[in-house]
């Protein structure tokens, strides 16, 4: 009888680690390394049948866990394991018989003639066991340093799948390191692996664990802590917390100083802010903080998230048609989904047309990381069949209130008036009764426009949508002027 699942030693389980190999290094640096022809390796890469020789290979010369390359076990790299495993694990078991030890000791004991022998034994004990634990905190420490280095190199690339894999490895070591240092250094991977998944929550609660310790001191002394600022930051504006990320960048800044200004982040934090300001309705301060500090932000994907705050905020004020945004600076999917969200709350179709063949022509490159905002693309294509007579309702995603907001402009669009109705009267709810939701600007004049489609006339709400769009005008905002849209 075939078994039903696939065999962790099979040619099938062999190329799928191949191919988490090829995720790492590209197939001409693989055969540099492993001195193999290129076009056998895109053969092995292809589903050839692979060869022992290729495989000591990329063992002897790449790195590569035999164990794990064979057999599935372990971790992909023997970079990932040192010298002191095997001792690691000697100890493990010491420490466990220790800790028995201790658990054996009668304490009820204590109260007999017997009670200051049993007192030395469970003394004794508990030093045995103390230093253990002493050992196992040195095999250890290397191991988690080492692990945190890699994750680190992944989250840098970006690279989710191989940042798993470590990070599962990482919070197992940990339990058997106490090293303060690391600790606080794990605490922040542990946000930023948790913003590349989308997890919002989980890494605003890592970063702000994080930077409770600066907090204390009161003043911003040093680089490592204004990076710090930052990234709580951007995690407390990815949590639709704008405001709260806004205050705590700017006294961040005031807290580090004329002396930080000279440091490679407060350029990035800068734009931060300034793109906080550009969501909170503080248009013209936001636009000169983005082009005062953009040329100086390092890093490429520090300054294509520049770049882009800086595209979005021109557009904003009308010193760049919609038209012209895709040719300014780079091309990028996160560039290409605030497009189609222009076009979803312009309702109109040839621009949303247009941001569809931006994106999908091959100029722009997908990446894992942006598949959480992806339900801004499929809301725009119901716009876009609804524009036409086409399609038929469909349920939304991203935060509750998203979803309300979408589903109200799709069932208006279609002409159901009535459960567009329905709709924004639970997305109003949700607007007054919380501050927390995620909301990008572009969605939340959705929601006004909304507003003034389907409320009569002289109602307080039609009169607040009338407000929103006459505020966020004269603050600058040239893209919500009324304008004719294309079908």
């Amino acid at each position: 009888m075939a078994q039903s699942h696939k065999r962790k030693d099979s040619p099938e389980a062999l190329q799928e680690r191949l191919t988490t190999i090829t995720r790492t290094f590209s197939l001409s640096e693989i055969a540099r390394r492993t001195e193999t022809p290129l076009t056998n390796v895109h053969r092995y890469a292809g589903g050839s049948r692979i060869p022992a020789e290729f495989c000591a290979a990329l063992v002897t010369r790449m790195g590569v866990n035999p164990g794990w390359l064979l057999a599935g076990e372990g971790l992909p790299w023997t970079s990932d394991i040192t010298a002191g495993t095997t001792s690691m694990a000697g100890d493990l078991l010491e420490l466990v018989e220790a800790m028995n030890a201790v658990t054996r000791m009668r304490l009820g004991a204590l109260t007999g003639k017997h009670h200051l022998g049993v007192l030395r034994q469970l003394n004794d004990a508990l030093v045995h066991f103390e230093d253990l634990r002493i050992r196992m905190n040195s095999h250890a420490e290397p191991v988690y340093r080492k692990l945190l280095d890699d994750l680190q190199k992944a989250l840098a690339r970006m690279d989710v799948d191989r940042a798993e894999e470590i990070a599962r490895a990482a919070v197992q070591v940990a339990r058997l390191c106490r090293e303060p240092e690391l600790e606080r250094r794990h605490t922040r991977l542990k946000a930023h692996y948790a913003y590349l998944r989308g997890d919002h929550d989980a890494a605003l609660a890592h970063q702000q664990e994080s930077f409770r310790a600066i907090l204390g001191e009161g003043v911003i002394a040093a680089e490592p802590d204004l990076e710090e600022a930052a990234r709580l930051v951007t995690l407390l504006g990815a949590a639709g917390r704008s405001d709260d990320g806004l205050r705590l960048g700017e006294a961040a800044m005031l807290l580090a100083g004329e002396a930080g200004t000279s440091w490679p982040t407060w350029a990035h934090l800068a734009c931060l802010c300034g793109n906080l300001m550009v969501e909170t309705g503080r248009l013209y301060e936001g636009l000169a903080l983005l082009k005062r500090w953009f040329p100086q932000v390092q890093g490429e994907g520090r300054q294509r998230a520049a770049q882009d705050s800086l595209t979005m905020a021109l557009l904003y004020a009308g010193l760049m048609s919609p038209d012209e945004a895709f040719d300014y600076g780079g091309h990028n999917e996160f560039k290409a989904i605030n497009l189609v969200m222009v076009g979803v709350y312009m309702e109109d179709a040839d621009y949303l047309r247009r941001a569809f063949d931006y994106l999908e022509g091959g100029r722009v490159p997908r990446e894992k990381v942006y598949t959480t905002m992806h339900y801004v693309l499929e809301h725009g294509r119901r716009v876009l069949d609804a524009l036409h007579g086409e399609g038929r309702f469909s349920e939304s995603g991203g935060s509750e209130l998203e979803a309300r907001i979408f589903d109200t402009q799709s069932r208006r669009l279609l002409g159901g008036k009535a459960q567009a109705r329905k709709a924004l009267a639970q997305a109003e709810k949700l607007v007054e009764s919380s501050r927390n939701m995620r909301v990008m600007p572009l969605i939340g004049a959705v929601h006004y426009r909304n507003l003034l489609e389907l409320s009569p006339r002289g109602a307080e709400s039609h009169q607040r949508a009338v407000e929103y769009f006459e505020a966020r005008i004269g603050a600058g905002y040239d893209i919500f002027r009324p304008r004719k849209t294309r079908i």
